[in-house]
């Protein structure tokens, strides 16, 4: 299932359609052709515990990672001690709010990872007494990091100590260094260890070569539900009923067995021609096995309209060429589980 159309653990939907936290581009050195019919520098991304190959100018403009030992984790950017010191006091000001001190929201503060970590537990109003926002803060190799996690006032305890945990295990890692170690990789970091229970992350990747291109990954590690989803191609179908026949696009693609990493998948891509330009949008997804985080859900989007700019939009051959070498690279990191 496409992670994008279900909700993850910590209740909250992973939406890839949001602006971008991070660009970096890949230095432009060669690697192999993507394919015979257009060869293509590439360099390996690290995604979660998998890899892929992409063109070697290749920018991550926006990923989503959650951990069941973490919660939410972000990379904030660079930052300098003094800055760092800094704004931790505006951040206790900002969650603290602006009431009395018998009913402030800020519950306490927490500093770890000698002075370069802060964990704030605090309600988000006054009225809510049904559970705690932890925001957690940490300082590595000059880099910001940051964690978002809740817990109900039972479970707060264990939930700040997973938190804690979790910044003080994660590592600083450009974001196309390739790890060795049990972990899965985030933009611009590493969370080490090997079956740490839930995980998920996404990226959304743009490409020089190919104005107006988008594609994005995903990984969640399954958990078992008593609720039957729709299938890729079900809910394909059920979208081709409720359109205008006037406004159908041409289905290029719609199968049930493409082979990817440690199964098969299904795929659809859409065609539609407006006027002189066209659009491309297509899925591919792959459910994996409950609790195993080198068989999780998979997917693939890809998102194709006539850039903003007004640039030659890239021909539709190459365009489908490149989503299938990123598809087809996907395997599982060495060492990564």
């Amino acid at each position: 299932m496409t992670l994008r159309h279900i909700a993850l653990v910590l209740a909250t939907p992973f939406l890839l359609f949001a602006a971008g936290c991070s660009e970096d581009a890949t230095p432009a050195s060669p690697k192999e052709a993507m394919t015979d019919a257009q060869a293509i520098a590439t360099r390996p991304l690290c995604i979660g515990r998998f890899l892929i190959d992409v063109p070697a100018e290749t920018r991550v403009t926006w990923t989503d990672t959650r951990t069941a030992l973490a919660g939410v984790i972000k990379r904030e950017g660079t930052l300098s001690e003094n800055a760092f010191s800094t704004r931790m006091r505006r951040e206790q000001e900002r969650v603290g709010g602006p009431v009395s001190e018998d009913a402030s929201l800020l519950k306490e503060v927490r500093e770890i990872n000698d002075g370069q970590g802060r964990v704030l537990v605090f309600r988000d109003a006054p009225s809510n007494d049904l559970y705690f926002d932890m925001k957690a803060f940490v300082l590595v190799q000059g880099t910001l990091f940051s964690l978002f996690g809740q817990a109900e006032d039972a479970k707060l305890s264990s939930a700040i100590r997973d938190i804690e945990k979790g910044l003080s295990m994660l590592k600083h890692r450009d974001t196309w260094t390739i790890p060795t170690d049990r972990g899965f990789c985030f933009d611009g970091g590493f969370l080490p260890g090997g079956d740490g229970g839930f995980e998920a992350t996404g990226v959304q990747l743009t490409f020089k070569a190919y104005p107006g291109l988008v594609v994005f990954m995903e990984t969640r590690v399954r958990s078992a539900s008593p609720v039957e989803e729709a299938s890729l191609i079900e809910r394909t179908d059920a979208a081709m009923k409720l359109m205008d026949a006037s406004d159908k696009p041409t289905v290029l693609r719609r199968r049930n067995e493409r082979s990817v990493a440690f199964g098969t998948a299904e795929e659809v891509l859409w065609k539609h021609r407006q006027g002189d330009h066209y659009t491309l949008k297509g899925d591919v997804e792959m459910n994996g096995l409950d609790g195993a985080t080198d068989k999780p859900d998979l997917a693939f989007s890809i998102v194709l309209d006539p850039a903003k700019d007004g640039t030659e939009q890239p021909e539709e051959g190459a365009v489908l060429r490149l989503w299938d070498s990123v598809v087809e690279s996907l395997r599982l990191r060495p060492g990564a589980v």
